[in-house]
């Protein structure tokens, strides 16, 4: 009986971490998607001729800006900052192993600021790396909705429907009285639909599922008695004399007898046993819970859509379903009101 004890005080700890370890809460996977299109710091490289512009037979596709009025240029931001300086006469471009010297304004009217040749290809907007109010660093893309401007980073959870996550920081100007923000939405490019919104809520049941019910646990019964053992020790004198084949004496003295009770302990292990899974069960609802809460709570902003105050910053995230298939790319739209519609389009492509 001893040995089944300490079997059972030896085994128990070890199947509540076993068991612990497999009852932690599951959540499903999370992967970051890449806005599609270049860094303003990325080198200057070409991607569209505006037809029947300046540009036209001067610049190709894949020429690569490298300095005007002979000061050098590496990136697209030092390239739109010196062409909104002002007045540049000569531009060179690297094609190939070649350097060509050409006008300026075969790239850009300096005066009205209208480029006839850009570095952003169809669907693509200009994108940055940012720390996400969740976590990871994510390649966002720049959105400019009329007067209003700002970032969209997009992520897809592996849920039932799979979750895409759409986080923006939208700024309207300090002079603007009337800038809006009236919707955003997300538009599967491959199917061609719109996807639906999903509550905040409903996106963190999906995405950190339920567990179950609480159970309670029971009474833990004592053993139940089956049976017994006896043990009769005896302790004295004997006084004996052997007669041919014959012993004759007496003894004196004392006799001992122990019983112990013999027990089955069924009934005790499998209510610990059932005690045991109530509370792991029991913890795991526990965590799922404070998983759900803290889900909600680094997302909880200020995003709201309608008239935006002068200088206002609006932050948030938001949820839409992406049904089996609907895999994307993607294009999320940021609508400013008249007309004014920004967007950044997102592959899974990191």
């Amino acid at each position: 009986m001893n040995l089944r004890r300490t079997v059972f005080r030896l085994v128990v700890p070890c199947l509540v971490f076993w068991l612990a370890g497999c009852a932690a809460t599951a959540v499903v996977q999370r992967q970051p998607l890449a806005a599609m299109g270049p860094s303003t710091q990325d080198a200057p490289i070409l991607k569209r001729i505006v037809p029947a512009s300046a540009a036209d037979g001067k610049l190709l596709a894949g020429d690569k800006i490298v300095a005007i009025d002979d000061k050098p240029i590496t990136s697209i931001q030092e390239m739109a900052q010196v062409i909104y300086e002002g007045s540049h006469s000569t531009l060179t471009v690297s094609r190939g192993e070649m350097h060509l010297d050409m006008p300026v304004s075969a790239l850009a009217d300096t005066q009205s600021n209208k480029w006839n040749a850009l570095v952003l290809g169809d669907g693509e907007t200009f994108t940055l790396d940012t720390q996400s109010a969740t976590g990871p660093t994510m390649r966002a893309a720049y959105v400019l909705a009329g007067r209003v401007a700002g970032y969209v980073a997009t992520s897809v959870w592996r849920s039932q429907p799979n979750l895409i996550e759409v986080e923006l920081r939208i700024t309207a100007p300090n002079d603007c009285t009337d800038c809006q923000l009236r919707n955003v939405a997300v538009l599967d490019m491959s199917r061609r639909a719109w996807l639906s919104i999903v509550a905040t809520r409903d996106a963190a049941f999906a995405i950190v599922p339920e567990v179950g019910q609480p159970g309670q646990p029971i009474a833990v019964p004592p053993p139940t008695v089956v049976g017994s053992t006896s043990t009769t020790t005896m302790q004295g004198t004997v006084n004996a004399q052997t007669y041919g084949n014959t012993t004759t004496g007496t003894y004196s003295g004392n006799a001992y007898t122990t019983t112990a009770p013999i027990y089955d302990y069924s009934n005790q292990y499998a209510a610990l046993g059932h005690n045991l899974g109530v509370a792991i069960r029991n913890a795991q609802i526990e965590t799922a819970n404070r998983e759900r809460v803290k889900f909600w709570n680094v997302r909880l902003g200020n995003l709201r859509v309608g008239t935006l105050n002068p200088g206002e910053i609006v932050t948030g995230h938001l949820f839409f379903a992406a049904p089996i298939g609907f895999d994307g790319p993607y294009m999320v739209f940021v609508d400013g009101g008249e007309n004014a519609l920004g967007f950044g389009q997102f592959s899974k492509r990191q």
